[in-house]
């Protein structure tokens, strides 16, 4: 979960479960002569079971229709639905990309140090970063799968990483980035191991790498075909993960521990980065394009490490 827009996040899926769950007779009733309205980018992406659920942004113009759009995909068939009425147009902080997991704690992201706070109301903590942080480019936190843990990562002198126990702010492991000249740093808990991404801010990855907690690496991303990760790494079985490629051409199956790459499947050609979503449910993996590949989907059967390519209607006026 990205942690500068939690709170924004669990606004975003509040007004859109709220607005789904007042319309579902119009989400029967548009059934598969469904289009694609608006873009250009897919928002609030999940997959529940077979199923992918997205939204686009629709501007009408300051007109009463203007929101999200949402939709449904049967992603085994393609079959595309609507998904209720349009939703209020949140603030632009306010659009994430990825739908947050239910009952993940908040994360609250200060100048130097994070708030991780529980779901139901129970105490935060506070967990301070053991170096001064670049205000410039701020600070980034994730946690782990059980919320026991938390990586920060940031730029002080150059970029750095350090790993803690989110009930103690007991350090559990702290290196520096391994590329100098790169100023942006983002890593994330894959199982007990971390992926670190590093990059020039606001560009497209430059190394990107898995790591024990206190920064001895396993391997790059991809093995010797290398790949720059885009959305959330899932877990497939064990140690092995997938991992989707920036430019939206590959999904890549991994050993975290090991780094072993155990398959590699083509998504198609690749793209610039930026425009593709991935999101997956257990052995189901969604890779959801926008921008001027708005419409395409694949759908990824993890268990059976096979690739099934979707074309989904577009309203002629997203055409």
């Amino acid at each position: 979960m990205s942690i500068r827009s939690a709170s924004a996040l669990s606004l975003a899926v509040l007004l859109v479960g709220a607005a789904a769950a007042r319309a579902q007779p119009a989400a029967r009733q548009a059934g598969a002569s469904a289009c694609l309205d608006g873009g250009p980018q897919p928002l609030l992406v999940q997959v529940r079971g077979t199923t992918a659920e997205f939204c686009l942004e629709k501007d009408a113009g300051g007109q009463a229709g203007e929101g999200l759009r949402c939709y449904a995909v049967d992603l085994p068939t393609g079959r595309l639905s609507a998904r209720g009425a349009p939703v209020p147009l949140p603030p632009a902080d306010q659009r994430p990309v990825v739908r947050a997991a239910a009952g993940a704690p908040r994360l609250e992201v200060g100048e130097g140090s994070v708030e991780v706070c529980p779901p139901g109301g129970a105490a935060c903590k506070v967990v301070a970063a053991g170096k001064e942080v670049d205000p410039g480019l701020g600070l980034s936190a994730e946690l782990d799968e059980t919320g026991q843990r938390i990586v920060l990562s940031y730029l002080e002198s150059r970029t750095r990483v350090e790993v803690f126990e989110v009930a103690t702010s007991r350090l559990l492991g702290s290196f520096a980035g391994r590329a100098p000249e790169l100023s942006c740093i983002f890593a994330r808990f894959v199982g007990d191991r971390l992926l670190v991404s590093e990059r020039e801010c606001g560009g497209e990855a430059k190394q990107v790498w898995l790591t024990t907690l206190t920064g001895k690496r396993i391997a790059v991303l991809g093995g010797a075909k290398r790949i720059g990760a885009v959305a959330d790494p899932v877990r497939v079985s064990g140690d092995v993960w997938a991992f989707t490629s920036e430019r939206g051409d590959a999904v890549v199956l991994q050993d975290v521990v090991t780094g072993k790459v155990k398959k590699r499947l083509a998504l198609g050609s690749a793209r610039e980065p930026g425009s593709v979503v991935a999101a997956a449910d257990g052995a189901a993996l969604a890779v959801v394009y926008g921008e001027a590949r708005l419409g395409e989907l694949a759908f990824v059967d993890l268990a059976r490490a096979k690739v099934t390519r979707h074309q989904l209607p577009r309203c002629a006026s997203t055409r």
